[in-house]
């Protein structure tokens, strides 16, 4: 019997690697998490592990400053499936309280997810096991148009479509199943579903077939991982180093604050250098010929300076 009185906010009581493999209610008694049955005996638990690795291929966890995270995730073509699960994970994530981008707008196969970086991990580790069950919902309500395919009721129709138009018919009816799912699993417990009316043919009536379906499957997804399982994915997760700026800095030079282009700068003119204001002491001009001249005696930098000088950056002034 799966837990479904565990859902709370985004705010977890315990840390990732403070939990355990049940879970703790309010009256202090222990249940089982949610999707934690994997089969009778290793076989079983072996084909669902193959069966939840098919659907999602993760990328090592990147960790970020202030404890925030970030994972790739790609999904496999899958008969077409694979942007429909990428669309049930982007509406998952919101669950975990993280950040869900496409990168690939055409196809829609792959996903980068933010966010905290236990919430991240919590995620990375249960979507494999949540999309598995929003499947075997699916595929129960697929199930369903099977059975009308051979009743007498619907013969008629199906009798005059050709064998593409029947698959196409059957693939469409499954797409509107597992979006219905996800819609059932992604809401609250108990939400309201529409009423089957016979009136209609039940192929158009996904929202209230599927959605009785996802109704009756409904559990807690957020606490649908392995704990130990999501510390793993922590444990390996690559840091990603911060980019600094490690160009030298001139001494009384600030660094920028963005990173943008230095404009490019003039070839100076004639350059004077002046060691120091005081009388008597020696300054050093350049000539035209690039020879420098040592004048003396000059009490005043307005004694040197003509109106072919400028002052470039306070200690160093250019000829024109």
């Amino acid at each position: 019997m799966q837990n479904k009185q565990n859902r709370v906010g985004i705010h977890r009581t315990f840390s990732l690697r403070d939990e355990e493999s049940d879970l703790l209610r309010a009256d202090g008694t222990r249940a089982r998490r949610p999707l934690w049955d994997t089969g009778w005996g290793p076989e079983r638990a072996a084909r669902y592990a193959a069966r939840c690795a098919r659907y999602v291929d993760a990328a090592r966890i990147e960790l970020r400053v202030r404890g925030r995270a970030a994972v790739r995730l790609d999904f496999p073509y899958g008969g077409g499936r694979g942007p429909q699960r990428a669309d049930a994970a982007h509406d998952v994530a919101a669950l975990f309280g993280i950040q869900v981008r496409r990168l690939d707008r055409a196809a829609g196969r792959a996903l980068r997810v933010t966010g905290n970086a236990e919430e991240v991990a919590r995620f990375t580790a249960a979507l494999p096991r949540i999309l598995e069950h929003a499947e075997s919902l699916a595929s129960w309500a697929a199930r369903m148009y099977g059975t009308w395919t051979r009743s007498s009721a619907h013969a008629e129709f199906f009798a005059a479509l050709t064998p593409h138009q029947r698959r196409c018919h059957a693939r469409t009816w499954r797409f509107h199943a597992f979006r219905t799912v996800v819609a059932a699993l992604t809401g609250p417990d108990g939400a309201p579903v529409p009423e089957y009316d016979p009136a209609e043919v039940p192929w158009e009536q996904a929202a209230a077939l599927a959605g009785g379906v996802g109704q009756y499957g409904w559990v807690d997804i957020r606490d649908a991982y392995d704990p130990a399982e999501a510390v793993q994915l922590l444990d390996a997760a690559v840091p990603v180093p911060v980019s600094v700026d490690t160009r030298p800095v001139p001494p009384g030079e600030q660094l920028a604050l963005f990173d943008r282009p230095f404009p490019a700068q003039r070839r100076a003119g004639r350059v004077v250098i002046i060691s120091g204001w005081r009388a008597g002491s020696p300054r050093a001009f350049e000539s035209r010929e690039g020879a420098c001249q040592q004048v003396s005696g000059v009490r005043s930098p307005r004694l040197a300076i003509s109106r072919n000088l400028r002052v470039v950056a306070g200690s160093s002034l250019v000829l024109r």
